[in-house]
């Protein structure tokens, strides 16, 4: 069969070389910076329209979740953050609900059983996303800290139906407010007769470029782990480097590969895959992602951390949970071994 001829074939205007091609490009680039270095002005324009243009990406791929009233939870702090915040400060914490939160992953009620009564080994992680702490007063005008939990409808129905349930989530949500707002709560709690205190927060929570799917994690809103469905007979294309990384790198920190370390845990039933991420510059996930596939890990901390790393391995994503331990400075990675 012939194979028609193109277009450029009959071309008769001889092309530039490579080489001459790449001086060019070089020369334009220096005068470009040269002209930058001549005028911080124009710099500072640029630097500020490059963000702006960030900021409206970011908040395009975005999960807008606006949870329902649920019931609150009422404890204490039981150390003082600041002086505006000392020891014994009451905290009120909305237990709200919404259907884009995940649910936990599939387990059979005795598995729930076990982990409510804290069998060794058992494990039921519940997905929350929690929102930021702000000051409220309470009936007697006394300062008090209010925090939204917002964990999936059908989780929150059940406490509804089981209160030693209620309770297990209850410790869930402490748990999760702990880890992300660096507190310790006291664990003598009550229920007020009360759906939320003030105004439930609208949470717009990122979602990756790659999926376009939420990015939950089992701590809280900052933390992220996309689940991916690819299997053998799917592949999931893997993506270049440099197409993952922030463009601004260039203009603040370098980002840099993280220590990992990847270990096993075994219990009488299952055996499990842990990685430890050593995330030592890093404050917060906000904007974090971690995405998990059954024998990659790709972990992206804008401005701070990039690792995209193979397993020794595989592993069910759909018992994969992750947790941001912020006073260890750690990202923590479970899930159970195929």
């Amino acid at each position: 069969m012939a194979i028609p001829k193109l277009e450029f074939d009959a071309a008769e205007e001889k092309l530039p070389s490579l080489f001459s091609v790449t001086e060019q490009i070089e020369d334009d680039l220096k005068a470009e910076e040269a002209q930058l270095a001549k005028d911080p002005e124009l710099l500072k324009a640029l630097t500020d329209q490059y963000q702006k243009i960030m900021e409206d990406a970011s908040e395009s791929l975005a999960l807008k979740i606006d949870p329902t009233p649920g019931y609150v939870i009422k404890t204490h702090l039981l150390e003082g953050t600041t002086a505006s915040h000392p020891a014994g400060v009451k905290l009120l914490i909305n237990v709200a609900h919404s259907e884009k939160v995940p649910e936990p992953s599939p387990a059979t009620e005795q598995e729930i059983q076990r982990a409510m009564k804290a069998v060794e080994g058992a494990s039921y992680p519940v997905p929350f996303v929690v929102g930021n702490l702000r000051e409220d007063v309470d009936k007697g005008a006394n300062l008090c800290l209010v925090c939204d939990a917002v964990l999936n409808t059908k989780v929150y129905e059940k406490t509804i139906e089981n209160y030693d349930f209620k309770l297990f989530i209850a410790e869930h949500a402490m748990e999760h407010i702990e880890d992300k707002h660096n507190l310790k709560l006291n664990r003598d709690i009550v229920f007020p007769k009360l759906r939320c205190k003030g105004k439930l927060e609208v949470i717009n929570l990122p979602v990756t470029r790659k999926q376009q799917s939420p990015i939950i994690t089992e701590v809280s809103l900052p933390a992220a782990v996309a689940k991916n469905k690819a299997t053998k007979e799917t592949p999931s294309p893997r993506l270049p480097l440099d197409q993952i990384q922030n463009p601004q790198q260039s203009l603040a920190v370098p980002i840099i590969k993280p220590k990992y370390s990847i270990t096993e845990e075994k219990t009488s039933e299952k055996n499990y895959m842990k990685i430890l991420i050593d995330v030592p510059n890093l404050e917060t996930t906000n904007s974090s992602t971690l995405d998990i596939e059954p024998s990659r890990l790709i972990f992206y901390a804008p401005q701070h951390y990039q690792l995209d790393i193979d397993l020794p391995g595989s592993i069910d994503i759909e018992t994969a949970n992750a947790r941001f331990v912020r006073p260890k400075k750690k990202i923590v990675v479970k899930a159970e071994k195929k």
